[in-house]
């Protein structure tokens, strides 16, 4: 069990899992495996467990539908509002979830379930964070999160610190 650092209050309980790699310059490979103690805002998938070639199951797993799950990890890139707080050392996180947006968005998205899911995933981290951010904030947030970068054709040398490049 691993403590939860960012947000200890949220009724989250992180787990580190620790495997043997078949890559021999990892020191101490893991995963992190967050559980949240209430159900997802949006449905899921219900498929046999599988890993490409490597393994099969006919034991069955309960997913996240894509939808839902990229709705849910569009909401951790938003620094300010409801996602991922600047200064805590997670920028690899945040950039985890950037990345995975990315990748789901070439999946097959429903994007009317999408949106729905993005209204309870947005209700449901408000209720969560005691927080009370509307939807057109946390785009704000994110939006301008992800421009920062965008404006700049080399790494600036004048970043202030607390920005969102400040980080």
């Amino acid at each position: 069990v691993r403590p939860h650092l960012t947000k200890p209050w949220l009724p989250i309980l992180s787990f580190k899992l620790f495997f043997e790699s078949v890559f021999d310059r990892v020191e101490e490979p893991f995963v992190i495996l967050d559980t949240v103690f209430e159900p997802p805002p949006y449905g899921g998938v219900v498929k046999p467990i599988a890993c490409g070639a490597i393994y099969s199951s006919r034991e069955t797993v309960e997913l996240p539908s894509i939808s839902g799950l990229l709705a849910d990890k569009m909401l951790c890139i938003s620094p300010a509002t409801v996602g991922i707080p600047l200064g805590k050392n997670k920028e690899a996180h945040r950039l985890k979830h950037a990345f995975d947006v990315a990748n789901l968005s070439h999946h097959d998205v429903q994007w009317d379930e999408m949106r729905t899911a993005l209204a309870a995933c947005l209700a449901q981290e408000n209720r969560i964070q005691e927080s009370a951010f509307t939807f057109p904030e946390v785009a704000e947030d994110t939006i301008r999160f992800l421009r920062e970068p965008l404006a700049h054709a080399s790494p600036p040398t004048d970043i202030e610190p607390g920005t969102y490049l400040g980080f």
